[in-house]
């Protein structure tokens, strides 16, 4: 059984379609060895917006030009949300973490799970003075 460790990576500045093949390679090496250990990926983007299912280029302020004069790279992901900004000083975790192991319980929600990914790191910003807060 693997503990209850996570191997966290940190891997610098990465393309984002980089990562989203990396992410997507570890999720399926996860499906062929459950007992892989959990992992969280820390990484920086190059200037990115990414345009989730509910989102919408209509909300992107930039036309193609604009972001090709900026060095802004443009993905559609089949996450959900809107658009997001990644970019240069911005820590990006990924989490690639097999939940019902964690949960010992298959989860019915990913609610959740969010909400205390969210309080974890609103606690781990306390001591460094910044109040964090999340949008319900």
């Amino acid at each position: 059984m693997v503990s209850g460790m996570i191997e966290t990576k940190w891997l610098g500045t990465i393309e984002y379609g980089q990562a989203w093949e990396m992410q997507k390679r570890l999720v399926a090496e996860r499906d062929n060895n459950p007992m892989l250990a959990d992992q969280l990926l820390l990484l920086e983007h190059p200037p990115t917006y990414t345009v989730g299912r509910r989102g919408g280029t209509d909300n992107l302020l930039y036309d193609d030009a604009q972001l090709k004069a900026e060095g802004i790279t443009l993905f559609q992901v089949d996450r959900g949300g809107d658009i997001t900004y990644h970019g240069p000083g911005q820590l990006v975790g990924y989490p690639i973490l097999n939940l019902k192991r964690r949960n010992g319980r298959v989860l019915t929600s990913v609610r959740p799970y969010i909400h205390n990914l969210e309080e974890v790191l609103i606690q781990a910003l306390r001591p460094l003075g910044i109040d964090g807060w999340r949008y319900e």
